[in-house]
């Protein structure tokens, strides 16, 4: 075996007990005698040093951000382009990318939804989420009918986002960002099914203010329950099973908890209260808390969608629904919610987050915008934009004296 000529050693040790390694060597004649205190440097310099003896004057030292296979990669080319000195390698490549087609699946939308679906359902994607997905996705594929994916084209995207003229600006911006991410999902390094997103050459839309038009479908405020059906439907699931239902409707109506009883907030407290930690969540004794002398709900950064902890007030009416429907986990059970929800949604005309909206609407009214924020894990500009004055200052204060039957 060829012995380097450069070659590491250990040194005695300063006065100071600190190590010392030396790198000596013969470089174009020259002896080398270098010293480090430190040996990963002591070994670099080496390995630097034993280049340029090998290669002699061809070689010469560069900081690069390139690997050792990629500079050998790099000289190789550089010997294949010799017969073309005028042009430089960015030329080279960027000629290359732009006529170079990548192989690509036999997929078209409606093969790669399922697998979607599976991939964010894993990842802890909302079941509302998912839901957007397949809407979306199923209507599109109308649109582009037997295209396999990597044929799919923005002129597409485009003719699918302006077929319904009566979208607002909103439900436009929903759907280009939905069909996006869907894209750059099919894009990544563990697909690579499109060579390029077709939806990035899209901007989204801007919002127009209400300045510019009055009667832009955009400013219209979130839908929040009337006073009179959150009455109704508190009065109905007190008569459904015993009350089995109240638990999930209180948390979300009166405590803002998100929905989603398969992966979001409150499928999140169900699983605390399966590990019988109800008192680390549900502070009920307000002496040993210091949130305004009330009890509280408080969830952790692990529990909240946006992964900050928030602390929720149990306001007085809260504390008797409580107290009559405690927190178990079978009240929260995703199978019992299943089978009990959609017949509630259809009769009260209840959407997916709306128990969540009259939460913070009626907080912002009662309370103020900096109290909704902090309770719902909303920002204040987005309350004030989309919440403050769609509930009369009484309807906010009634909602919180509604109360469980004796």
């Amino acid at each position: 075996m060829k012995r380097k000529p450069f070659r590491l050693r250990p040194l005695p040790d300063k006065k100071n007990g600190q190590k010392r390694w030396g790198v000596s060597g013969v470089l174009n004649g020259r002896q080398l005698r270098l010293r480090f205190d430190n040996e990963n440097a002591a070994k670099e310099k080496m390995g630097a040093l034993n280049l340029l003896a090998r290669g002699g004057p061809n070689f010469r030292e560069a900081v690069t951000t390139l690997s050792d296979v990629a500079l050998r990669d790099a000289e190789a080319a550089k010997q294949l382009i010799e017969r073309y000195p005028d042009l430089s390698f960015t030329e080279i490549a960027t000629s290359f990318l732009k006529n170079y087609n990548p192989a690509h699946s036999d997929f078209h939308i409606l093969d790669a939804l399922p697998i979607l679906i599976a991939d964010k359902k894993r990842s802890g994607c909302s079941v509302c989420q998912r839901q957007n997905y397949t809407a979306t996705l199923n209507s599109f594929a109308l649109t582009v009918g037997d295209k396999k994916l990597h044929e799919i084209t923005t002129a597409d995207v485009e003719k699918f986002l302006n077929a319904k003229p009566n979208w607002s600006i909103k439900s436009w911006n929903t759907h280009h960002g939905t069909l996006h991410a869907f894209f750059n999902w099919a894009k990544d390094d563990l697909r690579k099914w499109v060579p390029v997103n077709p939806v990035s050459p899209l901007p989204r839309q801007t919002l127009v203010s209400s300045d510019e038009d009055e009667d832009n479908d955009d400013d219209e405020a979130p839908k929040t329950l009337p006073l009179s059906a959150v009455r109704d439907l508190m009065a109905e699931l007190e008569e459904i099973d015993g009350g089995v239902c109240c638990l999930y409707f209180v948390l979300c109506l009166f405590c803002g908890i998100r929905p989603d009883y398969e992966n979001g907030e409150i499928s999140k407290i169900r699983k605390k209260l399966l590990r019988n930690k109800v008192a680390n969540y549900f502070r009920l004794d307000s002496s040993n808390h210091r949130y305004c002398g009330e009890p509280v709900i408080w969830l952790s950064d692990r529990m909240t969608k946006d992964k900050r902890q928030r602390t929720i007030r149990i306001r007085p009416n809260v504390l008797k629904w409580l107290q009559k429907y405690p927190p178990t986990p079978d009240r929260l059970d995703p199978k019992l919610l299943c089978q009990k929800l959609p017949a509630l949604r259809k009769k009260f005309g209840l959407s997916h987050d709306v128990l969540r909206h009259t939460f913070i609407t009626a907080v912002a009214m009662k309370d103020g915008i900096p109290s909704a924020a902090n309770e719902s894990g909303n920002s204040e500009k987005l309350i004030k934009i989309h919440y403050f004055g769609i509930m009369s200052p009484n309807d906010a204060s009634a909602l919180w004296e509604i109360c469980p039957k004796p």
